[in-house]
């Protein structure tokens, strides 16, 4: 193989290569297939129908509401996405706070040494 058509390693069906463009009906099938992977992620629509289904066959089987069951898991499977960013969006707030209170009794302490000198 040349190392014009050398590709590196596959990892979750996105095929990172070289630095050499993929012809069109490639990046046609790539695309395609990013859009395929983005589906099956924590809170895509494909994982959650998969919880979905499943929630539905563990209810049937335990004698409870399969529908009920069914509504359940898929909703909270799609809610994983947006509780993630939301998490991540308050942890990166927190930290911000964190940073600025110690910045602020830093100045405070030193203010308070200039006061006493």
């Amino acid at each position: 193989m040349s190392p014009a058509h050398k590709l590196s390693e596959c990892q979750c069906g996105i095929i990172a290569h070289s630095g050499i463009a993929p012809t069109k009906e490639n990046g046609a099938a790539l695309a395609e297939s990013n859009a395929d992977v983005a589906g099956w992620k924590e809170g895509g629509p494909c994982c959650a129908a998969l919880h979905a289904a499943g929630g539905a066959m563990v209810a049937g089987i335990g004698g409870g509401n399969a529908i009920a069951a069914a509504v359940g898991t898929g909703l909270s499977s799609l809610a994983v996405g947006k509780l993630a960013s939301t998490g991540q969006s308050v942890e990166s707030n927190r930290t911000r706070e964190i940073r600025y209170l110690r910045n602020e009794s830093a100045s405070a302490g030193r203010g308070a040494n200039n006061l006493a000198n």
